[in-house]
């Protein structure tokens, strides 16, 4: 099975004249930001997968899966001088039994994409900024029993 799904997304404030955004100072003040295309939007989103499906013996079946997303580089947020550019690539082996019995291997972010999500002030601690990082490259077993 083959997914596959593209995104195109064009915003402009149509009037925003009392926003806020972040200064050259990196401290939020007010804005005007009618005609400016919102922070932390990317232009372009891409997300593609596969899942093929097995059969070992009777009763077990291998599954790979894999996904791979990726968003166009984008301002993180109004004002910020600081960008970012997702590249996700996820996968698993499973193994499936007709008991309900499954057990995997499965890895996110196997690229080591490291970006930052969101970025904001810091609360009571003026000059200080807080964000959200990217989720590391993770990797794992899992055992499900399904009934």
């Amino acid at each position: 099975t083959f997914t596959f799904a593209l995104t195109y997304l064009d915003p402009i404030y149509d009037s925003f004249p009392n926003a806020s955004a972040f200064t050259p100072g990196l401290t939020v003040g007010p804005a005007n930001l009618t005609g400016v295309r919102p922070g932390n939007i990317p232009e372009f989103a891409l997300s593609t997968g596969v899942v093929y499906t097995q059969p070992i013996t009777n009763g077990v079946n291998l599954v790979l899966r894999s996904d791979f997303y990726h968003e166009s580089n984008v301002q993180i947020a109004e004002g910020a001088r600081f960008k970012r550019e997702v590249t996700a690539l996820n996968g698993a082996a499973i193994l499936q039994f007709d008991k309900g019995l499954e057990l995997s291997v499965w890895g996110r972010n196997l690229t080591n994409d490291k970006y930052l999500g969101q970025i904001f002030p810091s609360v009571a601690q003026s000059g200080s900024l807080s964000g959200y990082p990217s989720q590391p490259r993770t990797y794992g077993v899992t055992g499900r029993f399904r009934f």
